[in-house]
């Protein structure tokens, strides 16, 4: 499964992020983190691509996923494409983008969106 997870309350995405945990029953052993500003996308979705060693499943979770955003691209976009229409059933994929909002018309949210979950974590404040 893939999950997209945006907004600024970090507090929010962190108890999201759990609750898949917990759906899946992940140990935190098979939680791999990453960073999408400092490692490459082909990285992340080569270890996608592994099977875990410990558990059924494992669970990826990829921090600062601005390639959601408008005007932000990554040379790889590609081969995220080309997973997210084939993805690893023994993978959760969970992106994780800290802006208040994202670019519905992009290609790659319009399939995250088809293939898996999309989830806004925003407060609004009361008056």
């Amino acid at each position: 499964m893939n999950y997209l997870l945006y907004g600024t309350e970090s507090f929010l995405v962190e108890q999201e992020i759990k609750k898949i945990i917990s759906k899946y029953a992940i140990d935190e052993i098979s939680i791999t983190k990453y960073d999408l500003s400092i490692d490459s996308l082909k990285s992340i979705l080569d270890d996608s691509m592994t099977v875990s060693l410990f558990d059924e499943n494992k669970m990826i979770v990829v921090n600062n996923a601005n390639i959601f955003n408008r005007g932000k691209n990554d040379d790889n976009i590609d081969l995220l494409i080309q997973y997210l229409s084939n993805s690893n059933p023994s993978t959760i994929l969970v992106f994780v983008n800290s802006n208040a909002t994202i670019d519905s018309t992009k290609k790659i949210t319009k399939l995250i969106k088809e293939k898996g979950v999309i989830k806004e974590l925003n407060t609004t404040n009361p008056i």
